[in-house]
């Protein structure tokens, strides 16, 4: 039986909460169908559509990720697994990648292992690696040595991120998996009138600060206004961020029926 993951649960109970009902586990995995993940039933059992849980990377940080992927520094001179932060998501990578592994290589001889790459601050200027590496962008950097008999290899990440994410790349990126072929497919198994809802999360890459907007209910000043358009059979759709305490299930929750995104507020974690 496929397990449910903490986030899809998390978006089942956000949903049922707000839509005042119940929800059910539909796909239980190892069919030859595709199925949405939950069934939205009322308190009476009665079945009022369904639901489907996904998530995507947003902006920056997507194209970041996709190019972590494609990129990996593997070497087996290195001794160590490094990971890196750097001060922007926008580095390309696929230059990086060579001028990394000689600095590193270096660091390892010096025993560079684990700091903040501020010249003056906790190095000389031009002291090497160091200012190499930071002229490369990367910001801060910690090794563990490689596990036994293998090489080591390079992590690079972006930097955690805090702010505001516009309304339009929250758009665009929510709009991108409304019309994947098989978000479409799980959610065209509805019968005339019912709900066809997707929920959508917005990550960062693992470990990072999630990119969020900040948008709370009491600045009505700053709630987004024109939705994502819904193709059919969607009914609804909702975006939301990973919750930064442990009283509530989202950070930012927004929902559109086809016109306009709201924000609403999420519910509590104990609710």
């Amino acid at each position: 039986m496929k397990q449910l993951s903490l986030v899809e649960k998390q978006a089942a109970r956000i949903v049922a909460a707000l839509s005042d009902c119940a929800y059910e586990r539909l796909d239980l995995g190892g069919g030859a169908e595709q199925l949405a993940d939950f069934e939205l039933r009322d308190h009476r059992q009665g079945r009022l559509g369904i639901l489907e849980v996904t998530s995507t990377v947003v902006g920056e940080l997507a194209a970041f990720q996709q190019a972590r992927g494609k990129y990996p520094i593997l070497d087996a001179r290195l001794q160590c697994v490094w990971y890196l932060v750097m001060r922007s998501a926008g580095v390309n990578l696929k230059a990086l990648r060579p001028r990394l592994l000689p600095l590193l290589l270096e660091a390892e001889r010096k025993g560079t292992v684990s700091q903040v790459l501020e010249a003056g601050v906790n190095f000389a200027s031009g002291e090497e690696p160091e200012t190499a590496l930071s002229k490369l962008g990367v910001w801060m950097l910690t090794a563990r040595p490689a596990p036994r008999g293998r090489g080591g290899s390079i992590h690079v990440n972006p930097p955690a991120q805090g702010g505001g994410l516009g309304l339009e790349m929250v758009t665009v990126a929510v709009e991108a998996e409304l019309n994947r072929s098989d978000n479409l497919s799980k959610l065209a198994k509805v019968f005339p009138g019912e709900r066809a809802e997707l929920f959508v999360w917005l990550d960062g890459p693992a470990g990072m600060a999630l990119v969020t907007p900040r948008l709370m209910p009491r600045h009505p000043s700053s709630y987004p206004t024109g939705g994502p358009r819904l193709p059919h059979p969607v009914t609804r759709v909702w975006a939301a961020t990973g919750a930064n305490d442990t009283d509530v299930l989202a950070r930012a929750l927004w929902v559109a029926d086809g016109r306009e995104w709201r924000v609403v507020q999420s519910p509590l974690r104990l609710a």
